[in-house]
């Protein structure tokens, strides 16, 4: 009798064992479970609940989304630096489109979340893969690519409540404008230098919110230069000389970079104060009747549902003021 209540004990702390080393299975299974995921770059697979996420060049749109970083590239002076201060997130110093994989490979990432343009240059995503599974999107998109990547996180809700209120607000925008200035208004957006201006064409993704979302229609100098280039071009580069010509009845100014240092982009604030003493430039149109407005290039030069909030406000600043 005690033989055989020792072989039923014996029985069941086996199935009892089996069972917990199951259940640890499971659990394993579910930490490690992953999924495929298809982006501008390719297809990867990526971990289904990553603990430990790096975003390079898409801050705008992760922090849109409320979508947790243990680190992200910025610098002094970026329009998202405080957001990421506040957010404690780790700052990988970056100045431009340069990379800096040592630090990437030292916040020991789960996946990688990055902008699909520089990233798609040389070998740079086949680097980040070996630190990392990494997925790409397009910024200048970044309607469609919120969606994507909230899919990816989970956060498609979100996405759409983005997105919702954006339109939202530009709807309001456009009413706050009309109501200002009327319809059938013609705007212009330049970079110049005291060698020569930089003038966007309409559809250039930067500058596409006053023209495909703010409804503006370009000045003939812009019209006239956009004819005469390529399909798909950005803009063109033109003499000083040129600015005359530019008879856009509102005129956007802005100066230095998105990605430059501060020093940098001070120095190219004195560059157009210069450039603004010069005889040519008081021969504008727009900024004889000072309806010229400068803006930063720290939002205005990127793009994504932060950066297109504050462009609206600068424009509806610059035209609602009176």
């Amino acid at each position: 009798m005690k033989r055989t209540i020792f072989m039923i004990c014996a029985l069941l702390s086996v199935i009892l064992i089996g069972c917990q080393s199951q259940e640890a299975s499971v659990a394993d299974d579910d930490s490690d479970r992953s999924k495929v995921v298809e982006h501008g770059l390719g297809e990867t697979e990526v971990p289904e609940d990553p603990e430990r996420v790096v975003v390079i060049g898409l801050e705008d749109i992760m922090l849109s989304l409320e979508i947790p970083m243990v680190a992200a590239t910025g610098m002094e002076g970026h329009y998202l630096y405080d957001s990421l201060k506040e957010e404690d997130i780790h700052i990988i110093e970056t100045v431009g489109a340069e990379y800096n994989f040592e630090a990437i490979l030292d916040q020991d990432p789960d996946i990688i979340v990055v902008s699909e343009s520089p990233a798609g240059r040389e070998n740079v995503y086949e680097q980040l893969t070996q630190i990392a599974p990494t997925i790409a999107y397009d910024r200048e998109n970044w309607k469609e690519s919120i969606e994507a990547i909230g899919s990816v996180f989970g956060e498609v809700d979100k996405a759409d409540q983005v997105i919702e209120t954006f339109n939202s607000k530009l709807e309001e925008a456009k009413k706050e404008v009309m109501e200002s200035i009327g319809g059938d208004q013609t705007v212009a957006f330049i970079r110049p230098t005291p060698k020569d201006v930089q003038v966007f064409f309409p559809g250039y993704s930067y500058t596409s919110v006053l023209y495909d979302e703010l409804g503006f229609s370009s000045g003939a100098l812009v019209s006239e230069l956009q004819e005469n280039g390529e399909e798909g071009d950005w803009g063109a580069v033109v003499s000083l000389e040129k600015m005359p010509d530019l008879k856009a009845d509102y005129l956007f100014v802005t100066v230095g970079s998105s990605l430059a240092t501060v020093e940098e982009n001070e120095q190219a604030n004195l560059a157009l104060e210069e450039v603004k003493k010069m005889p040519v430039w008081e021969s504008i149109p727009a900024v004889q009747q000072e309806q010229m407005h400068v803006v930063s290039a720290r939002n205005w030069m990127l793009n994504g549902p932060i950066a297109e909030s504050k462009k609206i406000d600068d424009v509806v600043e610059a035209l609602t003021r009176n």
